[in-house]
């Protein structure tokens, strides 16, 4: 063993530590002060509360809670750019992916459009099929359907892309790996 001196403080610490990759320059050019995060505003929320713009979420529920139509839902009130159960909505773009076909989303959709009217067909899309995650190829071409839609799109707007269920979409991939 040998002896070997300990930074006094977290400062000597970092110091200490030689930087020579580009990818080492790399993440500490993209570390931030807290004076420059404080002055940040916060994200713009799409469902205030519950969902910002360039995040992700997850609903996780037993089969038969409801999950898709509360998805439909969320998607249809951002389209129109009304209240959800009481949470502000900024109006938004919506595109389903729904991997269980259009039989069960059609029947969802009137449920829904008779409690509150027509869903609006400009800002609300829904792919009645799968993309399989698995499938590089598919999915660079939802990832450029997407872009596409984006780039007509006005900037203000946010976009709600939901990917229902996921069992639907990593056939061949194990749904339970982080790696895949």
């Amino acid at each position: 063993w040998h002896a070997v001196r300990v930074p006094e403080t977290t400062a000597e610490a970092v110091a200490a530590v030689a930087i020579d990759a580009d990818e080492v320059s790399a993440l500490l050019a993209e570390m931030l002060p807290p004076s420059v995060l404080a002055e940040r505003r916060p994200p713009r929320y799409m469902i205030k509360g519950l969902l910002t713009y360039d995040s992700e979420a997850w609903m996780i529920g037993g089969p038969g809670t409801k999950k898709s139509i509360t998805v439909l839902d969320m998607a249809a009130h951002v389209a129109l750019g009304r209240p959800w159960q009481g949470l502000r909505v900024n109006r938004g773009i919506a595109l389903l992916i729904v991997g269980e076909g259009a039989g069960s989303i059609g029947k969802r959709i009137t449920a829904w459009q008779k409690k509150y009217g027509p869903m609006p067909d400009d800002s609300i899309r829904i792919l009645p099929r799968p993309v399989q995650a698995a499938d590089p190829a598919a999915w660079a071409v939802l990832v450029r359907a997407v872009e596409r839609v984006r780039a007509a799109t006005d900037e203000a707007l946010g976009m709600f892309i939901a990917v229902d269920t996921q069992a639907r979409s990593p056939v061949g991939l194990d749904e339970n790996s982080a790696e895949e």
